[in-house]
């Protein structure tokens, strides 16, 4: 499937904290239950959290549309790091991260990078 890499403008609590192509595309799962119990977040709009890559947490955003996500649904979702610099090179096609927000709530899996990704300017 051919990705487009649209500008988006991200805004998050009132603020506008970038205009930047979105850095990857994640196969995203929202987990049922987290740690034994179900799992209470539902994401929806730009969610943030920690996405875990090698064991290290890197502030992530996730465009996850408006419906609200349900526990043990999938979605192809559009991201973006604070960081880039320090993430991308760790991202390769078909590599699983793990999100976390006060536990593991879910992973992803990476089906595209953006081209030139290495160039993006960070949120």
């Amino acid at each position: 499937m051919a990705v487009r890499w649209g500008y988006r403008t991200v805004i998050i609590h009132g603020t506008q904290h970038m205009k930047s192509p979105a850095q990857a595309v994640i196969d995203f799962t929202l987990w049922r239950t987290r740690e034994g119990h179900p799992t209470q977040v539902q994401p929806r709009g730009i969610f943030s959290c920690p996405a875990v890559i090698d064991e290290a947490y890197h502030d992530c955003r996730l465009e996850i549309g408006d419906i609200p996500m349900k526990p043990g649904e999938q979605r192809r979702v559009q991201a973006w790091f604070l960081y880039p610099a320090d993430v991308l090179p760790k991202l390769s096609i078909g590599k699983v991260v793990h999100f976390w927000t006060a536990g593991m709530i879910g992973e992803g899996v990476i089906v595209d990078i953006a081209p030139q990704a290495d160039q993006l300017t960070p949120m």
